[in-house]
């Protein structure tokens, strides 16, 4: 809309994307919910994103996350595969003990 209140008509351009079709296909669906046009959908979607100012980065599909995700507390212990791996072998070998009790009947 214009500031008098008029529609504006937008000229359109014809272009390819590529999409996952996984993308597409939801694109689709929602479209004919909506009861519009599969370019129309996609056309709304793309104008309110860009509006809406989120920033590009955010939409990133393959974001590289820091390692640990969750920061533990600085007095807290650090778990390392050493203190796993005992712990693992620790229940197994109350674990053989526990049934060794049953094969001993």
């Amino acid at each position: 809309m214009t500031q008098s209140g008029q529609t504006e008509k937008l000229e359109n351009m014809k272009t390819t994307i590529e999409l996952p079709d996984q993308v597409f296909q939801q694109a689709r669906e929602q479209a004919e919910q909506r009861g519009v046009d599969v370019n129309e959908f996609i056309s709304a979607a793309v104008s309110k994103l860009i509006q809406s100012g989120t920033p590009t980065a955010s939409l990133a599909v393959e974001r590289r996350v820091e390692f640990p995700i969750i920061q533990g507390k600085p007095d807290a212990p650090t778990l390392t595969q050493e203190a796993v791996n005992r712990a693992e072998e620790q229940i197994l070998k109350e674990e053989a003990e526990y049934y060794a009790k049953f094969m001993r009947r």
